[in-house]
């Protein structure tokens, strides 16, 4: 019986491990090489420039017959490639890494094949082979040592499966495994699909930034003239020809870090400009003499105009490598690699043989980060629902907030998340208070109201475990002020904090956090386990408390995002385009507005489910013709 035969033999099977060879990890560039499977006991190697189209039409419709469990490791590249190859879109899968990081989430094992393997069966896996797919040609046949690496690939998948779901119902993981997994072809769904894209309007935008950025930087040259008029020796020691006016502002530069470190050491002993330097400088300085006004606004400008440069950068030109030749943007999802669960996007890595026989990785410039898109409009509105369609974005309120209300039962926070009070204008009040040693001043969304937009960041900041010194910083007021507001703002939310503390020293007590018990996801505090496994003290025991407190929060949010993307991925005519925190983006038909509404109630009921006592979950709906904020 040929391996074409097996595979035949196998179609009762409920389970089959699978992998696949392919040119690029590009699906839209690549070339399919092989299709593995295996059972526990055989693995065949299907080479796909041998197969007749008769073979793998019969190969196509295996893979898709979701009676049978597709088991993978790393099983989203696999479905990516089949799906555009082949044009075939299994649901039914399994993967192992995802698997593993489930259950060995926060101990800081890799989650490659080769160690998963080997932490599973205790098998070390051979994986020098796999540098020869690189730059392969597609009619190439395998060599036996080929077909053993292929086989390798599928061999103990089976068993690491039932190794990892014994395991999985020992730590009554099982629902937040299933999530996982169920997640896996959804997002695989959203990253080939890709979101329309202008990039015209994008440029003209961009064209509009370095038309803000001219002013800003005349403002710099000015500022420089003014120093070097109050200080003429600077000329002498800022790298440039000559010690004269005019050579200096001509041939100092704005960019050069070398400069601008020798000009401020020597006018204030800063160590250097970095931007976090500068920061910290500010938030302590005021304006006690001429010179230190100049240096003040110089330093101010200097921050805004690389803010700006950075985003002409980032976003400009440049960004249109990510452009696909459909003209659409694409993300690439990592699934469950940050500690709370949340998802992450971005790039990856090419592998290639370089001239010199060197294998070589590189950025593939294949898929942006939507986490970092700016939140401006004119950069959003470059994304564009397709013909017909309209462009949903419904972003859960104030989740993380409600989610701490609920467990913490903290009055202020459910008056602020149930009843709209505004509680941040009571916290910056208290704040304000404290830093202008005035009893009786006010701030509200009327009155002294860039002192409630400036503080807002503070309530975020402590949730998640900032410390006075972070606090002194957002609000740029010295650190001893600082700690007055921290101090204030706790007693403010007593009961919240009393919480969070308890479920800190709960945590370590355990050696791990449990996230929610909906779906018990779990983090193990693998650094502190070290210590204690050796009878150590822990030396950061204060910041691993403060660390702790948004892992409920956070957590919890990102478990209820993906029961969204999941549930609302199966409302016929609703197409999800991705996620962002605790935004969805989807697109429906525009004659079926009412779907839009449909997705919105879904978002809430889910939330609500996650939440605790009497908090429910409310969600923001905006309709457009592209991304809104």
């Amino acid at each position: 019986m040929n391996s074409f035969q097996k595979l035949q033999s196998w179609g009762n099977l409920s389970q089959i491990a699978l992998d696949t060879e392919f040119s690029s990890l590009n699906p839209f560039q690549s070339e399919l090489y092989a299709v593995q499977f295996g059972t526990e006991e055989e693995q065949i190697v299907l080479e796909w420039h041998k197969l007749t189209q008769q073979q793998k039409d019969y190969v196509a419709e295996f893979i898709s017959n979701d009676s049978i469990c597709k088991v993978g490791h790393n099983i989203k590249a696999d479905l990516s490639q089949l799906a555009v190859l082949l044009n075939i879109y299994p649901q039914n899968v399994y993967d192992t890494m995802i698997g593993h990081t489930v259950l060995y989430n926060g101990l800081g094992t890799s989650a490659s094949l080769s160690s998963v393997v080997e932490i599973y069966c205790g098998i070390t896996l051979e994986k020098e082979v796999r540098n020869n797919f690189l730059n392969r040609q597609k009619d190439q046949d395998f060599t036996e040592e080929e077909i053993e690496y292929c086989k390798d690939d599928v061999k103990y998948l089976l068993k690491i499966r039932q190794i990892q779901e014994n395991e999985i119902k020992h730590y009554n993981l099982e629902h937040c495994n299933q999530l996982e997994q169920s997640l896996v072809p959804v997002l695989c769904d959203i990253e080939l699909r890709g979101i329309n894209f202008d990039s015209k309007k994008w440029l003209e935008n961009n064209e509009e930034r370095k038309k803000e950025l001219i002013p800003i930087k005349e403002e710099l040259y000015e500022l420089l003239g003014m120093l070097y008029i109050l200080r003429p020796e600077i000329a002498e020691i800022s790298y440039v020809k000559k010690g004269k006016f005019s050579n200096f502002l001509s041939e100092f530069s704005v960019n050069s870090p070398l400069q601008l470190n020798a000009l401020f050491e020597h006018l204030i002993k800063l160590p250097n400009t970095n931007s976090n330097t500068i920061k910290s400088w500010l938030q302590e300085e005021k304006p006690t003499s001429v010179l230190k006004e100049v240096i003040i606004k110089f330093l101010t400008a200097l921050l805004e105009y690389r803010g700006l440069s950075k985003s002409i950068s980032t976003y400009g030109e440049s960004f249109l490598s990510y452009l696909g030749k459909d003209i659409r943007i694409r993300t690439s999802f990592k699934q469950n690699f940050i500690p709370t669960g949340r998802l992450s996007s971005g790039d990856i890595k090419n592998r290639k043989i370089n001239t010199k026989g060197t294998i070589t990785e590189s950025r593939a410039n294949l898929y942006v980060n939507f986490q970092n898109i700016p939140s401006e409009s004119s950069y959003r509105n470059c994304f564009l629902a397709d013909e017909g369609y309209l462009f949903g974005t419904c972003d859960l309120s104030g989740c993380e907030l409600r989610i701490i209300a609920g467990l913490s039962q903290d009055p202020l926070l459910i008056g602020a998340v149930m009843n709209n009070e505004d509680l941040h204008s009571k916290l910056a009040t208290a704040s304000f208070r404290i830093i202008t040693g005035d009893p009786n001043y006010i701030v509200s969304s009327s009155v002294n109201k860039d002192k409630r937009t400036l503080h807002k960041p503070v309530l975020f900041g402590l949730l998640y475990g900032a410390a006075a010194p972070n606090i002194s910083a957002i609000l740029n007021i010295p650190v001893s002020t600082g700690k007055l507001v921290y101090e204030a703002i706790r007693e403010l939310l007593k009961p919240c904090f009393e919480y969070l503390d308890w479920y800190s020293k709960k945590c370590i007590k355990q050696g791990f956090a449990i996230v929610n018990d909906v779906t018990n996801r779990r983090l193990w505090l693998g650094d502190y386990l070290k210590y204690r496994n050796q009878n150590l003290p822990y030396p950061n025991m204060d910041r691993l408390i403060r660390t702790l407190y948004n892992v409920g929060m956070q957590g919890t949010n990102a478990d209820i995002m993906k029961e969204i993307l999941i549930t609302v991925s199966k409302i016929p005519e609703v197409i999800v385009l991705g996620t962002v925190h605790d935004e969805l983006k989807f697109q429906i038909p525009e004659n079926k507005p009412e779907l839009a509404t449909t997705v919105k109630e879904v978002m809430e009921e889910i939330g609500t489910k996650y939440l605790k006592n009497t908090v429910t979950m409310k969600a923001d709906l905006h309709l457009e013709k592209f991304w809104t904020k």
